[in-house]
């Protein structure tokens, strides 16, 4: 097929490179999102799957508004059989995503109609979710809300976090889309609509849920705080001033909180955080709302280098104190 390619970042450019190394389809042409300025030097740099784009010499489009500058008689002239998008950042308009024959089809990181919007793999985690996986589904005016043409199941590890399970969750969603665009008359005839009664939404992701409320029971708070790794990073106080980046947590079983943790302090408030001595070895225990504790792995304090919870505790020569 000819075929046209929306998408922006790293993950969007490896699905776009693996398009491109099969011999059933051609990429026509490619939409990304505008140049941004990056860094502290403010060096305005193409998106990744842009610059795939110019290095294979594709044809390039980096609109600023679709609409306002008529994207769609622009494209047209591509006379591509059907688009494929993947995370490329923008709602397409109905004159675009039906332009042509084939329709549009967008790989969405979650089993729709679970979980439409813009950070599904995030906020899996961040509901404590056993499961995602992906869709492809054809675009519709309506955010995330089309026919679905195919789904891949993917349990989540415990421990994981957003990092890890899009890293481990790419491989399948590119094998998805590939199976998809290979069968594509079958997938396209066995298309099923979305229930509505079963639509769960996700929104971006900002810095306003980086915040621990340390009120939270043990199991929400490493939820939150592996949803939130590598970006926006879960944070705290310490000492009422100093930042704090919290990456990985784990919740203490029961078993191992009420017998077997040598605990140099009470941990009495949800806030309240204790160390457990082993030897030379330290591990620092938060309390939480619901009385259980979690052990912090890894954190990094404001202006410093991301550090294990032994190292932190090494330089801060303290077995109690209290995060905020």
């Amino acid at each position: 097929m000819r075929l046209g390619y929306f998408g922006s970042p790293p993950i969007s450019a490896r699905l776009l490179e693996a398009i491109l190394k099969s011999t059933d389809h051609t990429v026509a042409c490619v939409v990304s999102n505008p140049d941004r300025p990056r860094g502290r030097s403010g060096t305005f740099i193409p998106t990744e799957v842009a610059q795939l784009a110019l290095e294979r010499d594709i044809p390039l489009f980096r609109f600023e508004k679709l609409k306002a500058e008529n994207a769609a008689a622009q494209l047209a002239e591509f006379k591509v059989d059907l688009f494929v998008v993947f995370a490329y950042g923008r709602l397409l308009p109905e004159a675009v995503f039906q332009l042509p024959p084939l329709g549009s089809i967008n790989l969405h990181a979650s089993l729709l109609p679970h979980l439409r919007g813009a950070a599904p793999i995030q906020m899996a985690l961040y509901n404590g979710d056993p499961e995602t996986g992906w869709s492809v589904q054809y675009v519709a005016t309506e955010l995330d809300s089309g026919d679905v043409l195919a789904r891949a199941a993917l349990k989540i590890n415990p421990h994981e976090t957003a990092g890890e399970l899009t890293e481990r969750m790419l491989p399948g969603g590119i094998d998805l889309m590939l199976d998809t665009l290979d069968h594509f008359s079958e997938r396209a005839a066995t298309a099923t609509p979305q229930d509505p009664a079963q639509v769960t939404t996700c929104p971006k992701l900002t810095m306003e849920m980086s915040p621990i409320d340390w009120n939270n029971p043990a199991g929400i708070i490493h939820n939150r705080v592996r949803a939130l790794n590598p970006w926006p990073v879960a944070r705290t106080r310490f000492s009422g001033e100093k930042s704090i980046k919290v990456y990985r947590t784990a919740p203490v079983l029961e078993s191992d909180q009420d017998n077997a943790l040598p605990l140099a302090a009470p941990a009495d408030a949800p806030g309240d955080f204790t160390v457990s001595r082993s030897g030379s070895q330290k591990r620092l225990f938060v309390r939480c709302g619901d009385a259980r504790l979690l052990e912090i792995l890894e954190l990094q304090p404001e202006n410093r280098k991301k550090l294990t919870s032994g190292e932190f505790l090494n330089g801060y020569q303290k077995d109690s104190g209290r995060f905020e």
